[in-house]
Parts: structure tokens; sequence; C-alpha cells
């Protein structure tokens, strides 16, 4: 049903459907899972995250090993 094709698509469940059976078909074939998105979305800001600690610790160390290098 067009109420399942939304539910599958993470619509709530107050959405109105004004539409027909063939236009509630290609809304939810073109639309994009939000839980989708939200879970790759999450993933992508951690890696980042993680990217630019290390990104902040790694010119220390090089700093450091510059210094005992002029000595």
């Amino acid at each position: 049903t067009e109420r399942e094709m939304l539910r599958l698509q993470g619509f709530p469940e107050d959405y109105k459907i004004v539409a027909g059976y063939q236009a509630m078909r290609k809304l939810a074939g073109n639309s994009v899972a939000i839980p989708c998105v939200e879970a790759v979305l999450y993933s992508v800001f951690e890696a980042s995250e993680k990217s630019i600690q290390t990104q902040i610790t790694k010119p220390k160390v090089a700093i450091q090993e510059s210094l005992f290098a002029q000595i």
C-alpha cells in the first residue's frame, strides 16, 4: 500500500497521502530513506572528527622531532 511504501522510506505516520497510488509510488521511489541518510552522515561526522584529532596531534610530534634534529 501507499502507507507501507512511505514507511519503508522513513516518512512519519502523520504524512498525508493526497495523491493516487502511481504518484505515491513515484514519490516513494524517488525519495531518500531518512534513517539511511542519518546513519551515513553520523559515520561521516565521526570519521571526520577522528581525522581532525589525528591532524591536530601529528604536527606537534613533527615539531618536536624537528627540534631534536636541530640539537
